[in-house]
């Protein structure tokens, strides 16, 4: 029989699996010899995005969270070889899809390092290849998914992290689905432990739903304050692309500001 799986940057993965003979030694090597050549190939298409020499192609828009795959938590960088100044402050942007807000954000200021994390590698490759065009020293992306990785990607910072920004996230309509969310309490008691006291964090989104649920969760939250007020004027000098496109349409945008007790 043959069973399809997802397969990142790569697409599908296809793996013949042996009724019979799956678990003996013959087939195990098998799998593992196309397992390798597929990382081979994912592999050669990110060289490939980060030279240049080859185009994003398609990106799936929603990657489970849950899957295996994304349960390795991913190491921080190092810091002085990703940043030219890692004493300023940092702005943490989780989920940050193509990276333009952030690389729009660091062009204008200097004087703050710009960490975006997003949970599919190819755009990540491209964004940092965006940041190295535009010589940008304070703006850096790691691939990432930041619910198994929020005690370790940020680790040894030398500067402060002032600023969070957690915006559009994928909202996961079906009911089924909500677990899939990047906010739950676990996540915003361990974003906390991780910033000092007075840190801002900015969540948003355009459904709804998902906005109701991450305030929920923040206000049940004794770690976070809501800013009075915060949810009145967009606080950046920059937007997503989302929400320039939503706003396009006149539809709603939702937003509140929060800071660490």
């Amino acid at each position: 029989t043959r069973l399809l799986l997802r397969g990142g940057a790569a697409g599908l993965r296809a793996y013949d699996r042996d009724a019979a003979g799956e678990g003996s030694g013959e087939a195990k090597a098998a799998r593992e010899e196309r397992k390798q050549e597929h990382n081979n190939q994912v592999q050669k298409k990110l060289d490939a995005i980060a030279s240049g020499e080859q185009g994003l192609g398609k990106v799936r828009q929603h990657v489970n969270p849950l899957k295996s795959q994304f349960q390795i938590p991913t190491e921080a960088p190092t810091w002085p070889e990703v940043f030219g100044d890692p004493s300023l402050p940092m702005h943490l942007d989780i989920g940050c899809g193509k990276g333009r807000f952030l690389l729009d954000l660091a062009a204008i200021n200097s004087n703050t390092n710009h960490y975006g994390v997003e949970i599919r590698e190819p755009l990540v490759v491209r964004a940092n290849k965006w940041a190295q065009d535009a010589e940008l020293p304070n703006c850096f992306f790691s691939f990432a998914n930041m619910n198994a990785s929020i005690k370790t990607i940020l680790r040894g910072y030398p500067g402060k992290i002032s600023l969070v920004t957690l915006l559009m996230p994928d909202p996961w309509f079906k009911a089924r689905h909500h677990k899939r969310r990047v906010v739950n309490p676990e996540f915003v008691e361990a974003l906390a432990g991780e910033l000092q006291s007075g840190a801002r964090l900015i969540v948003g989104s355009d459904v709804r739903d998902v906005y109701d649920d991450i305030v929920w969760v923040l206000g049940n939250s004794t770690s976070w304050s809501e800013v009075p007020g915060g949810s009145d004027e967009w606080p950046l000098e920059r937007q997503t692309e989302r929400q320039i496109s939503v706003q396009s349409r006149g539809e709603a945008l939702y937003h509140s500001v929060y800071t660490r007790n």
